[in-house]
């Protein structure tokens, strides 16, 4: 094969390469919002005034229309199973905070915090919370737009770093109930003792697919007992 044959078909391929991953990533960022992890710059934790935060447009990477927004839960956590997680651990999910006007945001993925759209679905249980125990020098929406802030910068772990912890940042900015100890550990344990299906759908929802699975491993189990 002649060298200029060679050139051409390299340049082509590079070309090719250039616009199918440029359309792929335009898809994606569309459709989902970007997933990319871009650089942190030096001054990215630092928090906008109050005044700014009133002015500032969040992102919205999923438009929906008025008819289309979720339902509102003002002052609430809010949490929906995250499939395969729940269906092994029923008391394992994702949680988002509710502004005063019911809005969810909610620590999505890794740089991405979500506005009334709520990842994994819409929620199946609630814990109502008292703004009145919201004790510290900012508002509670000023106090979640804070945490989500923090948290458009950080990359999402399962374990250590999740929605949860973004949802107790918003508490220990607000000083719910005096306390500034907030952490996902405590607001798990909140969720637990005090959250409250969203009738008898969200129920099977959320428990279904659990004892659906511990039915098929018992029968698998007496069959192989026999």
């Amino acid at each position: 094969m002649s060298p200029a044959i060679m050139l051409t078909a390299s340049s082509g391929l590079r070309e090719y390469w250039r616009t199918s991953h440029f359309q792929f990533e335009e898809f994606f960022a569309v459709e989902y919002g970007s997933f990319i992890p871009r650089p942190l710059k030096p001054d990215e934790e630092t928090i906008l005034s109050v005044e700014e935060l009133r002015g500032r447009e969040m992102p919205r990477y999923h438009s929906q229309s008025v008819q289309e927004h979720s339902p509102r839960y003002p002052h609430c956590i809010v949490w929906t199973p995250i499939p395969l997680i729940t269906w092994l651990f029923p008391f394992i999910g994702h949680m988002g905070i509710c502004k005063t006007n019911g809005v969810i945001r909610d620590f999505a993925s890794s740089y991405y915090v979500s506005e009334d759209n709520m990842a994994f679905g819409l929620p199946t249980k609630i814990v109502q919370l008292d703004p009145n125990k919201a004790r510290g020098n900012i508002d509670w929406d000023t106090a979640i737009e804070e945490a989500a802030q923090v948290y458009e910068h950080r990359m999402h772990n399962l374990c250590c770093d999740n929605c949860h912890s973004m949802v107790a940042l918003a508490m220990n900015k607000m000083q719910y109930n005096g306390k500034t100890n907030w952490n996902m550990v405590s607001v798990w344990a909140l969720f637990v003792w005090q959250g409250k299906y969203l009738g008898c759908g969200a129920a099977l929802k959320t428990l279904l697919p659990f004892f659906f699975l511990i039915s098929i491993i018992a029968v698998v189990t007496g069959v192989n007992g026999l």
